[in-house]
């Protein structure tokens, strides 16, 4: 016996998507990494990024109270870790998600930006599910910047 009727799930996912047009507001830039070679056959397209501006809801690292930061003689890593949270509906009518549903992009090769600083995706996964699909993304992104010397001015 089903608790939740199909009209009751029709008003979640109704509710879920209004509310990514409310509170979904922050902007990260997914840089898109364009395959491809060059006119010669060579490897000229390498790192060519395509910046893309999705809206988003971030969740950052506030329950941490000590810093995540492993020294190095190069520098120092920042081991700090952003959540970001997109609106499947959102993604679709953007043309983003595959036949399956999935988020269309390269885990290991694209990379996300957010008030200045480069993450990549340290793991993906669907949340928010209604009774037949997801709902949401999330994408657990990775801080990449190594920081050395002093911060520009």
């Amino acid at each position: 016996m089903a608790t939740i009727s199909n009209a009751q799930w029709v008003a979640y996912k109704a509710a879920i998507d209004l509310a990514g047009d409310i509170f979904n507001k922050d902007i990260i830039t997914w840089q898109r990494l364009n395959m491809g070679i060059d006119y010669n056959g060579e490897d000229g397209m390498a790192n060519q990024f395509t910046d893309i501006d999705l809206e988003c809801l971030i969740s950052y690292n506030y329950f941490r109270v000590w810093p995540v930061v492993t020294e190095t003689m190069g520098g120092q890593f920042d081991k700090n870790t952003i959540v970001c949270l997109l609106n499947k509906h959102y993604m679709d009518g953007l043309n983003y998600t595959d036949a399956e549903g999935q988020f269309n992009f390269k885990p290991g090769e694209d990379k996300f930006v957010l008030r200045g600083l480069e993450y990549r995706c340290g793991g993906y996964s669907h949340v928010s599910q209604a009774n037949n699909e997801p709902l949401l993304f999330m994408l657990i992104l990775k801080r990449q910047e190594i920081l050395t010397g002093n911060p520009p001015i």
